[in-house]
């Protein structure tokens, strides 16, 4: 197999059928028995999506073994900062304006320039500021910002716009402190908008959040009643996960919720690169495709998760490129119509339970905690678009949301 080497991230290639040619099935359709061709390729991402986050010295003054798993999350997020919190935390996160002006000398009628300051708040306590510089040549972008208490990351998801990433530096306050505040300074760009954004965390209230932990989730009153709540007046949850929160850990809430960045969110959680091989590459009809993933833990070798991706194909130009050569599978959200944001719909998600759970009635309350998080997690989520949709199923090893401790 071929391999190709990232900063950060080890891509692995597997095996395919010829490009075009369906794969032979047996059996029903619904559950075929596949039979493909090897033949040796190179991908950059084997998901439908992905984006990485590289975190190098010339960036960082911060060594990453000196941030908290929950911190390296914060740190390496693309936009979507809010939905991390908020699905760690079981809580939604709100908006405060601080400021929000027009720079008017360097705007012009079809270009507008902003700074804006606001606040993140969870539980009623601020945990992040965030100076931004915008830059927005569209009028739908511009009056949305100017009339909506919204972040910037959901400007993105409001307008499906599939943004562009790049960590510009990561330092905190005081450099000689493992335990003072941090910044972070990136950029999000897209068709008609463009974002220059620093924050500054507060280290005191990160580490408070950081340590809610599932015990605490199961002690609350009523659980059964206890949803996700997705219908907040700012929409900053948009995942519709109508689940038990206590059958999830912190970060087992944020592998559901996430709309395709797994093997991002794992390789920051467990500061590894991550190694992605594909198994299975196939047409199988005249417009779908299955694609069948291992995602691996570098620093330990460890597989951590099994993805099964079946792709439909909903637009004739697209499906033609596709046939053509000219896209790839991984690039279609991306590429395709200059890019665009999939909408994301979680099917179904579950814990594969421990027997020992299950029958063992004698077991204390904390043997019963601890056996919990090391059930296997499961979820289905549909990520689609007017051309093309793609039906993801994934199952994570136990281990890989264990809690996971900085280097002393």
């Amino acid at each position: 197999m071929g391999r190709e080497v990232m900063e950060g991230i080890v891509c692995v290639s597997g095996t395919h059928s010829q490009n075009g040619q369906p794969c032979k099935t047996e059996g029903s359709t619904t559950t075929p028995k596949i039979r493909y061709t090897k033949q040796s390729f190179s991908r950059q991402a084997s998901y439908p999506h992905s984006i990485f986050c590289q975190v190098t010295e010339k960036i960082s003054t911060i060594p990453l073994t000196k941030l908290s798993p929950f911190e390296r999350l914060l740190v390496t997020a693309k936009g979507d900062l809010q939905r991390i919190i908020s699905s760690w935390c079981y809580e939604t996160v709100s908006v405060e304006v601080f400021y929000y002006s027009l720079d008017e000398d360097a705007s012009t009628e079809t270009e507008k320039r902003y700074k804006r300051k606001v606040g993140l708040k969870c539980r009623n306590r601020q945990f992040c500021t965030a100076n931004s510089e915008v830059v927005l040549s569209n009028k739908l972008l511009i009056d949305s910002l100017a009339t909506n208490e919204v972040g910037i990351g959901q400007l993105f998801r409001q307008f499906n716009l599939l943004p562009n990433f790049e960590l510009i530096s990561l330092e905190r306050s005081d450099s000689q402190s493992d335990t003072s505040d941090f910044s972070r300074k990136y950029s999000l760009t897209a068709p008609g908008i463009k974002c220059i954004i620093e924050e500054m965390f507060d280290v005191v209230e990160i580490r408070r959040l950081e340590q809610i932990v599932i015990g605490e989730v199961i002690q609350q009153q009523d659980l059964s009643k206890n949803k996700i709540n997705t219908k907040s007046n700012n929409r900053l949850l948009s995942v519709p996960l109508d689940c038990n929160s206590a059958e999830f850990t912190p970060f087992e809430r944020v592998l559901l919720s996430a709309y395709d960045n797994v093997p991002r969110l794992v390789s920051s959680y467990l500061n590894s690169p991550v190694e992605l091989v594909i198994t299975r590459s196939c047409k199988l009809g005249e417009s779908s495709y299955l694609r069948v993933v291992e995602l691996k833990c570098v620093s330990n070798n460890k597989l951590f998760c099994v993805a099964t991706c079946e792709f439909t194909i909903l637009d004739l130009k697209l499906q033609q490129q596709l046939d053509n050569g000219e896209f790839e599978l991984n690039d279609i959200f991306r590429k395709y119509r200059g890019g665009s944001l999939p909408m994301f719909k979680l099917v179904s998600a579950s814990k594969i339970k421990n027997r020992i759970v299950e029958n063992d009635q004698n077991q204390d309350r904390d043997s019963l905690l601890e056996n919990l998080k090391l059930n296997a997690l499961h979820r289905s989520y549909i990520l689609s678009t007017p051309f093309a949709r793609v039906h993801v199923h994934e199952l994570f090893e136990p281990w890989t949301t264990k809690m996971v401790q900085t280097e002393e």
